[in-house]
């Protein structure tokens, strides 16, 4: 049998396959491989709630999940894991490289905006009730603009 196989690790401790590294037990299945192999993350039970499991909040139980809406919002009339609106019409925002578009659920009306940047990278909003507030980043001039839609 080969020394590396013969090792011990302390309690309270994993060893690794391949280099007989001893880790702590709380770094064994926690997403991250600590040992050359990876072998401390082998047969780990993932997470079911994972990006995009729900379209809002995901709650873990003994090896099932349930999602859940936030306030003011419901749960899809198709499927149990999408939330929709409850009050007002969703608004979906979408960028191209140089403008903006925008529709509200349920409808077919398209709002257009066109902008003078040259390459809309990454975007944000901020909405209240009496008017919306983009921002992005323009790569191309390395910026970062806005602009208020009433």
């Amino acid at each position: 049998e080969k020394a590396s196989q013969c090792l011990k690790c302390p309690p309270d401790t994993f060893r690794c396959s391949s280099d007989s590294k001893c880790i702590a037990n709380n770094q064994r299945c926690d997403g991250k491989p600590n040992c050359l192999d990876e072998s401390d993350e082998l047969g780990c039970r993932r997470s079911q709630c994972g990006f995009g499991t729900c379209s809002q909040v995901c709650v873990e139980k003994k090896h099932q999940y349930n999602c859940r809406c936030q306030p003011g919002y419901q749960k899809g009339p198709l499927r149990n894991d999408t939330c929709i609106a409850q009050d007002e019409n969703g608004l979906l925002l979408v960028s191209s490289e140089s403008d903006f578009r925008s529709m509200y659920y349920g409808t077919t009306v398209m709002g257009f905006l066109q902008t003078n940047s040259k390459k809309i990278d990454r975007f944000d909003y901020s909405i209240t009730k009496h008017n919306i507030t983009l921002f992005w980043i323009d790569s191309h001039d390395k910026s970062i603009q806005k602009v208020h839609m009433d």
